[in-house]
């Protein structure tokens, strides 16, 4: 082999190398060594691209593929022939859209294949698949119930109809649902984790937004947050988590009244008094104080 040819090979074993370190990094981040050669594997024998998100990795879910993965490997084999999808409702009707999302019971997915005669039918019920979402805002499955069911109808019927066994898409799983039972534990812990990092988002905005509205110093509330829970905020339970977003409210609620009881006094008093020097400054300097002695009389 010359020297010239040697060396475009080594710039092609090169470009494959970096391409594969790319993979991993954008579509399969936390994958072990072997969770990332299945997905290298599958990515070939179905001509999948990983870069139009065809196939990808989830912790604690593996590896998935995409509904547009599904039916792009049901182009591939030749005998796609297209396919029906229809909303079944309370009563049995399949109609292609409800305008009440209460009325969905399923959906039902026709496969048609050209060697057929007849469609393949594979139908699912809604209960079984509805995931509601577990931070406090709609989740894809409250806002497009009717989008996300026929999903899951359809990747069913694709894999019995081109023999798919083994591939799933993210809208049949769970949010962190594992494959193995041995893994199961393991699912769990990375669960609670998640939603932690939820709560604990959540509470931050409401924190900067308190200060910023209501001028509560951030600092003092987390400083008192941590001492009421005696714990770091990291450390706070999803619990704690929501029981600090009521104690904050409370706050705020006190403090507002406070300030409305404040401008009837200044209306009702009739000589103005000195202005004390000392009294100036932060309006809250006694903060964690007033929120100790107030959590206080609400137990009370």
């Amino acid at each position: 082999m010359s020297k010239e040819i040697e060396k475009k090979q080594e710039n092609v074993d090169l470009e494959n190398r970096e391409k594969v370190e790319l993979v991993k990094r954008m579509f399969a981040k936390g994958a072990t060594d072997d969770e990332f050669a299945l997905l290298l594997e599958l990515s070939k024998r179905y001509q999948l691209d990983p870069f139009k998100k065809q196939i990808f990795y989830i912790p604690g879910s593996g590896v998935l593929v995409s509904h547009a993965g599904l039916i792009h490997i049901a182009h591939q084999s030749g005998y796609w022939a297209g396919m029906k999808t229809l909303i079944i409702t309370k009563t049995g009707e399949e109609v292609y859209v409800v305008d009440d999302n209460k009325n969905i019971s399923g959906a039902v997915c026709y496969i048609y294949r050209k060697d057929w005669n007849e469609p393949l039918v594979h139908a699912v019920s809604f209960q079984e698949y509805f995931k509601p979402s577990s931070t406090g805002y709609p989740g894809a499955w409250e806002r497009m119930p009717q989008t996300m069911i026929k999903k899951v109808a359809e990747a069913g019927a694709l894999r019995r109809a081109f023999d798919l066994g083994g591939l799933y898409i993210q809208e049949e799983m769970s949010e962190f649902e594992v494959f193995e039972e041995v893994e199961e534990e393991k699912e769990i812990k990375q669960k609670n984790v998640s939603q932690n990092s939820t709560y604990l988002v959540r509470l931050m905005t409401i924190i900067d937004a308190a200060e910023k509205r209501y001028n509560l110093n951030k600092k003092k509330t987390i400083k008192y947050l941590e001492k009421t829970f005696n714990k770091k905020l990291e450390e706070f339970s999803n619990e704690d988590l929501k029981q600090s977003e009521q104690i904050i409210k409370k706050i705020i609620e006190k403090n507002q009244e406070k300030v409305e009881k404040d401008e009837i006094k200044k209306i009702e008093v009739k000589v103005e008094e000195p202005v004390n020097e000392t009294e100036k400054g932060e309006n809250f300097e006694d903060w964690i104080n007033e929120m100790e002695d107030f959590l206080k009389d609400e137990s009370k």
